[in-house]
């Protein structure tokens, strides 16, 4: 038997250059109803209804930080029961989080970058360019990652080159998987096959119970589980399976 009390982990989603959190309300609705825990959203300054700052990477990291806190401080979440989900830009300050707070639960990047710059050498103008001369140099930090990482990115993306999650991949300091669904491309992609059934499995491989669990939890992972989709581990350079 397993009794299944509140939800204890949260996920604290950073979104991408072409939405805000109301737009990315019913996906944040059906993370937290699978995976039975909460979601924080952040906004952006100068994104939705946050207009009273300037946005750059300094005050995008500074609120980052300031929602850390918060779920730290006076929410009195462990560190180890956050994790972080950053899309396309946010996959910047996720990572930055991610270094600054190791002993999270888990990073979960989902269409990201090696760095803005390198985004912008081939496409000018589709990604914020006021952030080309800023900070987030993903690549630069992401050895520095120790916890359990996902990096999902669709073979045809054609804002983000595919070549960017494989560099992260292998360059990730902690452990990581890579997957990489075929017909996804940066913005129109199958929610619940590309991003739930990916982040539930690795969930599983990880040991992360979502919700605060006691019990046979052996029986609870097993219920969980589905057979393998993908791809690329860490511990493993065999050939990619494609979705």
């Amino acid at each position: 038997m397993v009794t299944v009390t509140r939800p204890t982990k949260v996920i604290i989603y950073l979104h991408g250059n072409a939405e805000d959190v109301g737009t990315s309300y019913d996906f944040l609705v059906k993370m937290s109803l699978t995976f039975k825990c909460s979601v924080l959203a952040m906004e952006y300054p100068g994104y939705g209804i946050y207009k009273t700052e300037s946005a750059d990477a300094g005050t995008i990291l500074l609120n980052a930080n300031l929602v850390m806190q918060f779920l730290i401080e006076h929410m009195k979440y462990d560190p180890r029961d956050i994790i972080l989900l950053g899309r396309s830009m946010g996959s910047g300050p996720a990572c930055a989080l991610a270094v600054q707070y190791p002993t999270i639960q888990s990073l979960i990047l989902v269409s990201p970058y090696t760095s803005i710059k390198q985004v912008v050498k081939t496409l000018v103008g589709s990604v914020a360019s006021y952030l080309v001369k800023e900070r987030f140099e993903n690549i630069e930090i992401i050895d520095k990652v120790r916890c359990p990482t996902l990096i999902i990115h669709g073979q045809n993306d054609q804002v983000i080159h595919e070549s960017h999650a494989i560099a992260l991949h292998d360059k990730c300091g902690g452990p990581a998987k890579l997957i990489m669904p075929k017909d996804m491309t940066h913005n129109d992609f199958d929610v619940y096959k590309d991003l739930i059934q990916p982040i539930n499995q690795f969930f599983v491989e990880s040991n992360i119970v979502p919700t605060f669990a006691y019990g046979n939890i052996g029986k609870l992972k097993r219920a969980m589980t589905m057979p393998p989709t993908v791809v690329r581990d860490k511990t493993s350079k065999a050939d990619l399976e494609m979705l």
